[in-house]
Parts: C-alpha cells; sequence; structure tokens
C-alpha cells in the first residue's frame, strides 16, 4: 500500500493526519495548505482529502498520527528499549506495529479511550497519550508504511487493524514497574489511571496469570478479575500469518 492510500484510510478510521518529515512534522507542506506551519491551526482546521494528496504525493513523506481527542482517543504505548512484550504487563490484543528502528525492537500497540491519558516516558519507552488541558498540543506516531529516518526500515502493521478492534486503553495494565519508574513529560498535565482487566504476562512463561495488585503513583489499587478477556490469547513475540510491509535492510 502507497503512502496517500494508507492516509487516506487511516482518515476514515477517524485518524488525524499529517505529513512528517522524518519523524517531525513537516511544516513547509503544512504551510502550504494552511498557511502558517502551526500544529494549532493544523487542528482547527482539519486536513481534507485534497490536503492528504498534496502532501503524501511526495516520495520522501512519513504519515503521522495525531495521539488524543483529535484521532477520536488513540492512545499509543511505544515500546522501544525493551523485548518485546515486556514481562509483568497485562497487554491486551489491539493493532500492533513493527516499527522501522530495530529488526526486533520497536512496537507500537494502538488503543483508544474516552478519557485524557497523560503523556509519560519509561524506561522501556512511552505512553503517547493526551492531555486533559485542552491547551496541550498532541503528540503524534509515525504510521506505516513510513520509513524510519535513520534505518531506512518500513514500519509495518504486525496485527492490523483489519484483524482486531481497538481495545479500551482502560484495559491495559502496565504494572508495577512501570508505575515507579515512570516519569510524566508535563507536570500541568494530570494522569488518568483506571481499573483495568485483563491478562498479565507472567516473567517467564509468558502464560495468562490474574492480576493481583498495581501500584498507581504510589497508591496500591486492588484489580478486579473480569473473565472479558480470559480466553484472550497472548499477543506472541512475532506472528506468523499477518500481512506486515515489507521491511528495507
Amino acid at each position: 500500500m502507497s503512502v496517500l492510500a494508507a492516509a487516506l484510510e487511516y482518515r476514515q478510521l477517524g485518524f488525524a493526519v499529517l505529513p512528517l518529515h522524518g519523524k517531525q512534522p513537516y511544516t513547509r507542506l503544512i504551510r502550504k495548505t494552511h498557511g502558517v506551519p502551526v500544529i494549532p491551526r493544523l487542528l482547527a482546521r482539519g486536513a481534507h482529502e485534497e490536503h492528504l494528496r498534496l502532501w503524501f504525493s511526495r516520495p520522501d513523506v512519513n504519515i503521522g498520527i495525531f495521539c488524543g481527542e483529535p484521532s477520536e482517543g488513540l492512545v499509543v504505548l511505544d515500546f522501544d528499549d525493551c523485548e518485546f512484550p515486556p514481562p509483568g504487563m497485562r497487554l491486551p490484543l489491539t493493532p500492533t506495529v513493527k516499527t522501522g528502528r530495530h529488526r526486533l525492537r520497536g512496537h507500537h500497540l494502538y488503543y483508544r479511550t474516552a478519557e485524557p491519558v497523560a503523556i509519560q516516558s519509561f524506561p522501556w519507552g512511552e505512553l503517547r497519550g493526551w492531555p486533559k488541558s485542552t491547551n496541550g498540543s498532541p503528540v503524534q506516531v509515525v504510521a506505516p508504511p513510513s520509513r524510519h529516518p535513520k534505518t531506512g526500515r518500513s514500519y509495518g502493521w504486525q496485527l492490523p487493524y483489519t484483524e482486531v478492534a481497538f481495545t479500551d486503553f482502560g484495559d491495559v495494565d502496565l504494572g508495577d514497574l512501570a508505575a515507579e519508574d515512570s516519569k510524566l513529560q508535563t507536570p500541568s498535565w494530570s494522569s488518568n489511571q483506571r481499573g483495568s482487566s485483563g491478562l498479565t504476562f507472567s516473567p517467564r512463561t509468558r502464560t495468562a496469570s490474574p492480576p493481583a495488585t498495581t501500584r498507581t503513583r504510589g497508591r496500591v489499587a486492588h484489580r478486579r478479575r473480569s473473565s472479558q478477556y480470559a480466553s484472550t490469547p497472548l499477543m506472541p513475540a512475532s506472528r506468523t500469518g499477518l500481512q506486515t510491509s515489507r521491511q528495507t535492510v
């Protein structure tokens, strides 16, 4: 699928897209369609199909997707510096991207939420959410089939949205270690950790086990076990039989 075709399809999914030069907003193209290269103007006016056709007809343009409210509550878990999936986390199946950063590492998990979730960084990567404050500008994520600016590898859907629905982020549990090591990027935005249910990746066997407790910003919150995900298969480190974008070595 071409970059333009993918961008048009993301727009149909309710995602707010923007052109990227590498991983940063392609300001020259945004200026051409919106007058000024500023994100608030782009968000206020939106991007129409003719904008997308102008932006993504160029071969050097990557696709960016805004997280948060502009994309109907999109929240992305960015796993960069770790094996995937990390132990001790409960990650229900959801559309998943293999990034172009590394042959083995680098995964984006796409969730949706109806409530604000603050942007946070962790030793393993980043939680790309959206702020409570309506004045806060959202972050973006690089989407397939964009190419990584350093490696040249393409981003690809490891678990496509055509095969699994976008899961509610409230069903995710990042575990004790993530809560203790997290660092809020923007202190004025308050995080919203919601009660959840699902499966936990056991550290060694990666079998499903019921959650016990999880620490949320220094407090212990007891979680109820639900049967909603009792039969949900765990996401393997690599899936076979799924269509993925070809990677350029």
